[in-house]
């Protein structure tokens, strides 16, 4: 009916073109990582996902996270060059490959590192549900890492 429609796309989110929309509170951090003055700052430990979420349902089109990270430079003195540090995931709950972003120590020379990956939110199925957005890191645990920027973005 038109009503059960209006009610199950009743949280679609709905980004206005090129509009950005700071994600980073809305995500769901594992006990090496805290959200401290508007960043992600995660400590070295264990090795997993280090924040996962929003899950939030998005309209069909074409979007961007972008993330702004640092690495200390004791990083440096580690031999990180043949092994990644990271993985930022994009996973959109009716697509059956994630995106996936390696971050390898070495990459991340400057005190910030911009990151960027673009993804397309597709037309669910036929009584499918609206497509869920969920953005993950996972860390090898060997090193601290801040995410001072973690926004979505609507491309088109």
């Amino acid at each position: 009916s038109e009503n059960g429609d209006l009610e199950a796309n009743a949280d679609l989110v709905e980004l206005t073109l090129n509009k950005r929309m700071n994600i980073a509170p809305m995500l769901t951090l594992n006990s090496q990582a805290d959200f401290i003055g508007g960043a992600i700052k995660i400590r070295p430990g264990e090795l997993g996902h280090q924040f996962y979420g929003p899950y939030i349902k998005l309209a069909p089109g074409r979007y961007q996270i972008e993330a702004q990270m640092s690495l200390p430079r004791i990083s440096k003195i580690f031999n990180f060059d043949r092994q990644r540090s990271a993985v930022l995931e994009i996973v959109n709950s009716n697509v059956d490959e994630p995106q996936y972003l390696s971050i390898f120590a070495r990459a991340v020379s400057r005190a910030h590192q911009r990151l960027s990956v673009k993804f397309d939110i597709q037309r669910p199925r036929d009584g499918a549900p609206p497509n869920e957005l969920e953005v993950r890191l996972w860390s090898n645990g060997k090193m601290p890492m801040t995410f001072t920027k973690l926004e979505l973005r609507r491309l088109g």
